[in-house]
């Protein structure tokens, strides 16, 4: 399944989330990876989910990480 996460540096209230799509079995699996990129402070959000559909045509991958 492709998780679409949301990361929001807690550092500066004024800052726009990062959004990262993340092809993973497991929303916790995804958040964890996320969370690696984003720092322990970031705030990290389930933002939705993409469909098969729009995953193939991003070319996401099994286990990709990548910033939409």
């Amino acid at each position: 399944m492709t998780f679409i996460i949301a990361a929001t540096s807690t550092d500066d209230e004024t800052s726009e989330p990062t959004i990262y799509g993340v092809v993973k079995r497991r929303v916790q699996d995804a958040m964890e990876e996320v969370r690696a990129l984003a720092g322990p402070s970031a705030r990290i959000e389930l933002a939705g989910s993409l469909s098969k559909r729009t995953a193939r045509v991003l070319e996401l991958k099994p286990n990709d990480v990548r910033q939409l």
